[in-house]
């Protein structure tokens, strides 16, 4: 729905969550709420979503991140420039960052047997580790495509460097993180 109008997520989406939102809000008081921006917006077509009044301490924002050369079959794959990817990643991110809404990647991944993609990997890893916004891949399935895991149900050679390196991001506050993906350890320093 609304997949090109730049009002999509605010003036249909946003209204939907709030409703939903006063409901469980009347049913469970306090909850923290993760609102998704529409296809339209993880496209570039949309606006951000503005956080309803009354709600800012309480809803993440959790976009989508798929960029085409590793979301797409048949691409050339992912070529490793970490700057241009930042800027893509901040085409999405940027503008909540600034306003310091609470932030979640709420899905992204690709064909992981698309040229590239384990370096992709590191590379958005450590990019969400250096503007401190945790994630969540898609597909925790078996087989090929998305997949996690590999055919015998082992994790993907591709994710593994992201997945077995602990990301500190709960701490008392944020600074620099480091990483050395072929160690498997970030280091995190804080802001002088």
């Amino acid at each position: 729905s609304g997949l090109t109008d730049a009002t999509f997520d605010n003036k249909v989406l946003m209204p939907f969550y709030k409703r939903v939102m006063a409901a469980v809000e009347d049913a469970c008081p306090g909850r923290i709420f993760f609102t998704e921006p529409s296809a339209a917006f993880t496209f570039g077509f949309a606006k951000e979503l503005r956080v309803p009044s009354g709600f800012e301490d309480r809803v993440v924002v959790s976009p989508h991140f798929y960029p085409s050369e590793v979301h797409e079959p048949g691409t050339e794959g992912y070529k490793g420039h970490i700057s241009d990817l930042d800027r893509r990643l901040l085409d999405v991110i940027g503008g909540y960052l600034d306003k310091g809404v609470p932030l979640w990647m709420g899905e992204f991944g690709g064909i992981t047997s698309n040229p590239g993609f384990a370096q992709y990997m590191r590379d958005l890893h450590e990019l969400l580790a250096a503007h401190w916004v945790p994630s969540a891949i898609w597909d925790y399935c078996r087989g090929g495509g998305f997949c996690f895991l590999d055919d015998a149900g082992a994790l993907n050679g591709v994710f593994y460097d992201v997945y077995t390196t602990p990301v500190p991001l709960l701490l008392p506050s944020k600074g620099t993180l480091k990483t050395d993906w072929d160690a498997g350890a970030i280091t995190a320093r804080p802001t002088a």
